[in-house]
């Protein structure tokens, strides 16, 4: 059992985008248009042609003949009719995509841009346990927003693990803030926190069930 972690910039040449679009299903290429802005259709297109090409390496099939299924709460999967073996988990942010990806487990992949503009302790106050906010404001000013987004990524990728989105209370469970990353209290056994590079600048987090090895394309 293995995990591969894929990382890609999303900010492509016209030729490549044209390329990675005409793989696209309809409703791909129907959410991509209700993007108002040009940057996010470019954006969300090259993230789905990305997602595309790579499982269809791994599955030795055409990027087209891909199919998927989407679980109540949003979590994308491929179709039953591709085997269910190979699970995947993708996110992004700002001109940044990664894809976990692995047989015989379950994935929750995060990404984000570390922000300075934002009240990180408002938002931890109302989101975080009270442990995680001890934590975050015991970071000196300097550091606090490249911690909050240590923390913030890391209950993502747990929560979107378990795909039960909004449902999830983000202050029902514990991560840890320091490395390596772990989960320390609300989370059933066998799922566990890894590590994930992430490109200067952002901050990336992976939660598997089961754990297991991890190897990182860039």
């Amino acid at each position: 059992m293995s995990v591969r972690v894929v990382s890609a910039g999303l900010d492509l040449p016209e030729s490549r985008l044209r390329e990675l679009s005409a793989r696209l299903d309809e409703r791909e290429r129907a959410r991509a248009e209700r993007f108002v802005l040009e940057r996010h259709r470019r954006r969300f297109t090259a993230a789905r042609g990305l997602l595309r090409e790579t499982l269809a390496e791994e599955l030795a099939l055409d990027p087209r003949a891909l199919r998927f299924e989407y679980a109540p709460h949003g979590k994308p999967r491929l179709a039953a009719a591709h085997g269910g073996e190979l699970s995947f988990n993708l996110s992004h942010s700002e001109d940044r995509l990664l894809i976990a990806l692995g047989r015989g487990v379950e994935l929750g992949v995060d990404i984000e841009g570390v922000r300075d503009d934002i009240d990180h302790a408002a938002i931890a106050r109302r989101f975080f346990s009270g442990s995680e906010g001890e934590a975050l404001l015991a970071q000196p000013e300097r550091s606090r927003a490249a911690a909050f987004f240590a923390i913030w990524t890391r209950k993502e990728a747990y929560i979107k693990l378990l795909g039960g989105g909004l449902s999830i209370p983000l202050a029902s469970f514990d991560v840890s803030l320091g490395e390596p990353p772990r989960l320390l209290r609300g989370a059933p056994e066998g799922v566990a926190l890894q590590p994930v590079e992430a490109p200067v600048g952002f901050a990336a987090a992976l939660a598997v069930a089961p754990a297991g090895a991890i190897s990182q394309d860039r």
